[in-house]
């Protein structure tokens, strides 16, 4: 039962790492004029403190704008997302762009991404400066902030891990007057390259054996993923060596003499030479534990 469960997490592992990239999600692509909700994408407001979110339940078309909005706070239109779909820029933000405008009381301008499946996504784009009022912009994860700029900035992450239902929100606040902020943003799975697995015992105590899934990300460097083989939560992620190298093989080892923790050994080898490095570290704080050359 246990190898059959080790299997089916590995084959699709090994399935969704040679998807490269199979599907985008474009915030303005896939802006939907007929609802505040489009696939991954929702639009809506939260109070100063975040404590809830709702969907924008008025639409709005100035000719220019297409705007989701909140009636009942304020009928200026605000809190707002928007579409600029005209050929000029309109309150700062560019034709066939997005925008989103805080509230006049406090209120915070969400685009909320929800995670459609566990995975590694790759986030790039930017938050830009749009009008001439001066706001906050800032990227929370399942309510916890991760980033934040005054006014505008780009941002990427190459590798976020979500489980299936997580919210990645694209705030803007602190301000009202001309609030209006262009917001570009592009998701996509992360297409690392798995090239070798191994099983280790229980870690979590759940009856069942977990797996060291070996892979080359997308940024270029080494990484293990230790995955529950039940649930394929995510348990730890290691980074060996560096960019100059390929993995080669993965395997575990045993805690050393001193601790009860296991360790994760990595053969790589030189992309510039036919040196190979065996390097173990420890298997949740990372620790380089030893590093031969072979």
């Amino acid at each position: 039962m246990k190898n059959a469960l080790l299997s089916s997490l590995l084959l699709s592992t090994l399935a969704y790492s040679n998807a490269s990239f199979s599907e985008e999600y474009d915030i303005t692509k896939d802006f939907n004029y007929a609802s505040p909700y489009n696939n991954v994408w929702t639009f809506g407001w939260q109070p100063k403190d975040f404590s809830s979110f709702t969907l924008y339940p008025n639409q709005v078309d100035t000719g220019q704008i297409h705007h989701w909005f909140d009636d009942a706070i304020d009928r200026g239109y605000t809190p707002n997302v928007g579409f600029n779909y005209s050929n000029v820029v309109k309150y700062g933000i560019a034709p066939q762009s997005l925008s989103l405008h805080p509230g006049p009381k406090g209120e915070v301008a969400v685009a909320r991404f929800t995670s459609p499946a566990g995975a590694d996504y790759a986030i790039d784009g930017a938050f830009l400066a749009g009008d001439s009022g001066s706001m906050t912009v800032a990227i929370r994860v399942n309510g916890s902030s991760v980033w934040s700029k005054a006014n505008a900035g780009a941002f990427s992450f190459d590798d976020l891990a979500l489980q299936q239902g997580d919210t990645v929100d694209f705030v803007v606040y602190g301000g009202w007057s001309y609030g209006s902020t262009g917001l570009e943003v592009k998701i996509n799975e992360n297409n690392a390259i798995y090239v070798d697995h191994e099983s280790i015992s229980d870690l979590n105590e759940n009856g069942a054996d977990e797996l060291l899934l070996l892979r080359k990300r997308n940024s270029g460097t080494v990484q293990v993923v230790v995955k529950d083989s039940i649930t394929h939560d995510t348990l730890s992620k290691v980074e060996f060596a560096s960019k100059d190298y390929q993995p080669i093989s993965v395997s575990p080892v045993k805690p050393s003499l001193d601790s009860t923790v296991p360790n994760i050994s990595v053969l790589l080898k030189s992309n510039t030479s036919n040196q190979h490095i065996l390097e173990v570290r420890e298997l949740y704080s990372g620790t380089l534990v030893s590093q031969k050359t072979l």
